[in-house]
């Protein structure tokens, strides 16, 4: 019996190591965002490179057209990759529209006309800046390493950056492993 938990506790340890040291740089695919500003538009195309289906799960959204959107919004973005769906919710109502992205062009995103809740709140700016600002993108990056989303307009203006959602309870990080035997 005491021979099979440390089998389990050495199987554990070696998936633990392997998810560490290939998280998010397998094959070396990505590479820091860098100023957008600075470089031209065929280089925006071979300079991210990575799947669509990164952009699965939750997202915090860190900022709208510039501006920092507070933790305490609770303001976040869910992609569906399979329905091609993003719900979520920028600080007051619920959000849900459609999203296509361009076979050709990886980098290229459209957000379509969608449906939201229409609660009042006492604080809606954060949500009238991104119902204001999501139909203007146009493109995209992923920055793997940083778990960072960053979406541009046509003019490669920075709408929105979105950090991958992380798990905290209780004040501490918790990482979810479901290993079966």
């Amino acid at each position: 019996m005491k021979r099979n938990g440390s089998i389990n506790i050495l199987l554990i340890l070696t998936l633990f190591f392997m998810a560490a040291c290939c998280s998010g740089k397998a094959g070396n695919k990505t590479k820091d965002i860098v100023s957008v500003n600075s470089i031209d538009e065929k280089e925006m195309k071979t300079l991210f490179i990575y799947n669509a289906d990164d952009l699965s799960g939750k997202w915090t959204i860190i900022s709208i057209a510039g501006k920092e959107i507070p933790s305490e919004k609770e303001a976040f973005l869910q992609f569906d990759i399979q329905e091609k769906r993003v719900s979520g919710k920028a600080g007051c109502n619920n959000l849900n529209f459609p999203y296509e992205i361009n076979s050709d062009d990886a980098t290229a995103i459209v957000f379509k006309m969608g449906i939201s809740t229409r609660m009042m709140c006492i604080d809606m700016e954060a949500e009238e800046l991104f119902l204001k600002n999501y139909p203007e993108i146009t493109s995209f990056s992923l920055n793997l390493q940083k778990d960072v989303a960053t979406f541009f307009d046509m003019e490669k203006r920075e709408i929105l950056v979105l950090k991958k959602y992380l798990a905290i309870i209780d004040g501490s990080l918790h990482l979810w492993m479901l290993i079966m035997f």
